[in-house]
């Protein structure tokens, strides 16, 4: 199935493999594969704490990092260190994101509905959210959710791109700290 037209596309920003050695992640719970270049650490929840890769991504408590992937679902976290960008490959069912199923089955008022219930809205003053939907060359369905937090004590962006297909939300979440 053609889940990730997008996902390709957020990795190549990744994985520039000219030069460098890549690494192939295969993901059974999403079924995705996702293939990185050699300078970008790559953490899974079977990412032993005390594997130093956590402290080259900047985490300094991989013990805390590890239970937030179980609570949101982490498949993977992908840190490039030279443009100190992290991306989350996340997948997860809800009793909402069952009940509906797919977007391939949904209009885009219903997709719109369910967006606007899924994603947050300004928690805190200084961060905006915006969400669009988009659809992918392939035909596949995407929310495209913008969180700007630039205005705050701690800032950072983060884009997310999110498709729901049977039953699961898979997301590509993009975070990058300070900018």
């Amino acid at each position: 199935m053609k889940k990730f037209c997008l996902l390709l596309a957020v990795f190549l920003f990744l994985a520039n493999t000219v030069g460098v050695s890549a690494a192939e992640y295969t993901f059974s719970t999403i079924d995705t594969s996702v293939t990185v270049g050699g300078d970008v650490l790559v953490m899974t929840p079977d990412t032993p704490k005390y594997n130093p890769v956590w402290e080259k991504a900047g985490i300094t408590d991989p013990k805390s990092e590890l239970k937030t992937f179980s609570e949101m679902g982490v498949s993977a976290s992908f840190y490039d260190p030279a443009s100190k960008t992290t991306v989350n490959l996340i997948g997860k069912r809800t009793a909402s994101s069952i009940e509906a199923f797919s977007f391939a089955m949904m209009s885009e008022a219903e997709i719109s509905d369910f967006a606007a219930k899924i994603t947050p809205g300004a928690q805190a003053e200084g961060i905006t959210t915006d969400y669009s939907i988009t659809t992918a060359a392939s035909g596949t369905v995407f929310v495209r959710l913008v969180i700007d937090a630039r205005a705050t004590a701690s800032p950072c962006s983060e884009v997310v791109y999110l498709t729901l297909v049977n039953g699961m939300i898979i997301q590509i979440d993009t975070f990058l700290n300070g900018s």
